[in-house]
């Protein structure tokens, strides 16, 4: 087995598939939850491999997909157009065809039916905006824990993870962080609802009783967010 971090394995392997650059080679690895951030930094072994994911939809499974989404809408004329509009905005920016990944799309438009993804990252920002309910009067309303607080502790809550190299909580672990993180910021959970509320817009979920993001898009999103504000991790980052 190689191990796609480790760097000389990567010289290895690489040096392996340049002395038989006339064989067809095909490598695999699984993709679990608990992995490190940088999955998708796979190495180069000296070539360009096509990124395939077993779990993508095709255009057959995107079309179901649409026209149950198209059925309780009155302004989508043409599933067919949807279909190809998603298929080639997921091979633009290089947004891997999930289910998931195809849902957002849909949300969005549920939302905002001119959206145009320029990138993952503008994709994953205006779907958890549509979950947060940014724009919402009741968001308004609660100031005193605005969608900017919302994002504060979920990136604060990713960067934990990542600096303990464990993309898990447990519950326990969770609630400690949630508690801290209040105590810190002068606020009150009984207000906030953070133990809970993350849970019920699907942002965060329980997988073998631990407190885990939903997909790990999110995950990385929410690291992106903490580098944004963070010199020194995004210098780390990069």
């Amino acid at each position: 087995n190689i191990d796609i971090s480790n760097a000389d394995h990567t010289v290895l392997l690489s040096k392996f598939i340049k002395e038989n650059s006339e064989t067809r080679f095909i490598l695999t690895t699984k993709e679990e939850f608990f992995q490190s951030i940088d999955v998708k930094k796979l190495p180069e072994y000296t070539k360009n491999f096509k990124k395939l994911y077993i779990n993508s939809f095709g255009k057959a499974q995107i079309r179901e997909l649409v026209t149950k989404w198209a059925g309780r809408r009155e302004d989508v004329p043409d599933v067919s157009e949807v279909v190809e509009k998603i298929n080639g905005y997921c091979d633009s920016i290089n947004f891997a065809k999930t289910p998931f990944n195809i849902s957002i799309f849909m949300v969005l438009w549920d939302s905002d039916k001119n959206f145009v993804p320029q990138n993952e990252g503008i994709v994953m920002e205006n779907y958890l905006e549509v979950l947060l309910e940014k724009l919402s009067l009741m968001e308004a309303e609660r100031s005193t824990y605005s969608f900017k607080i919302k994002q504060h502790f979920l990136s604060n809550l990713a960067f934990k993870m990542f600096e303990k190299n464990e993309y898990y909580f447990s519950r326990e672990d969770f609630n400690d962080f949630v508690y801290q993180y209040h105590k810190k910021k002068g606020y009150k959970e009984s207000e906030s609802k953070f133990s809970t509320l993350f849970f019920e817009k699907g942002i965060l979920s329980i997988s073998d009783d631990n407190n885990v993001f939903s997909h790990t898009s999110i995950l990385e999103f929410y690291l992106a967010e903490y580098a944004r504000s963070n010199e020194e991790f995004l210098n780390f980052k990069i």
